[in-house]
């Protein structure tokens, strides 16, 4: 039996066949917004996302804090227009005030080359008085103790206190674009967090068994 519509009724047939063509219309549509997508995310990111599940890559992990017998670090070389950085812009402004050797400012148009040091780097811009040509190094970051960048040991403490391990970060920041983190890397700076941790534990217990002491000889006293 046909359905009632405004102009009259439509039969079984053409209800499956109207059926079948808004169908056919919707996965179309689909597939062009998914399409769409994909191109989107193929221009932001190297890894394969043909795929319907994006697997990171996380095969070009950066080594960093490597020196050699001068104390230089050593790293591999990235163009430092592909990817994203975890930057201080407070420190990148202060660097760019005024190039090492002549004075003149600095400006981020002028970098050159950038080294990557896990989540740090070093900006090589090139000052472009005539007279000058100076090569600036400008960090992203700021460092402690011999050139350790802070926002690795914050990663480090980040994993511990989240329970993250080196594939969950590194498939954080391959899926936002970040160059990913050495194992070495990882594993130094949980050391050094660890040290610190352990180091405030022992110190807070210290500092409550003292108390509890103290509260014990004045409830004594008071009873």
């Amino acid at each position: 039996m046909g359905k009632l519509r405004n102009n009259g009724f439509r039969t079984s047939k053409q209800v499956r066949k109207l059926v079948s063509i808004r169908e056919g219309q919707r996965k179309r549509y689909f597939e062009e917004d998914q399409d769409l997508a994909l191109k989107s995310l193929h221009a932001d990111h190297s890894y394969d996302v043909t795929s319907k599940k994006i697997v990171p890559d996380i095969s070009n992990i950066v080594h960093e804090e490597v020196l050699d017998n001068d104390g230089n670090n050593l790293t591999p070389t990235d163009d430092w227009r592909i990817g994203r950085r975890v930057v201080e812009l407070g420190v990148i402004a202060d660097h760019l005030q005024q190039c090492k050797h002549c004075g003149l400012p600095l400006s981020l148009h002028n970098i050159i080359d950038i080294k990557t040091y896990g989540l740090g780097s070093v900006l090589k811009v090139l000052c472009t008085n005539k007279s000058c040509g100076n090569i600036n190094a400008i960090p992203t970051g700021k460092q402690h103790d011999h050139k350790i960048w802070d926002v690795n040991t914050k990663l480090a403490l980040a994993a511990i206190d989240l329970g993250l391990g080196e594939h969950q970060i590194n498939g954080l920041l391959s899926i936002l674009n970040i160059p990913t983190v050495s194992h070495c890397m990882i594993d130094s700076r949980i050391r050094e967090v660890g040290d610190v941790i352990e180091s405030v534990a022992d110190q807070s217990m210290e500092e409550w068994t003292e108390r509890e002491k103290e509260m014990t000889r004045e409830y004594d006293h008071n009873y």
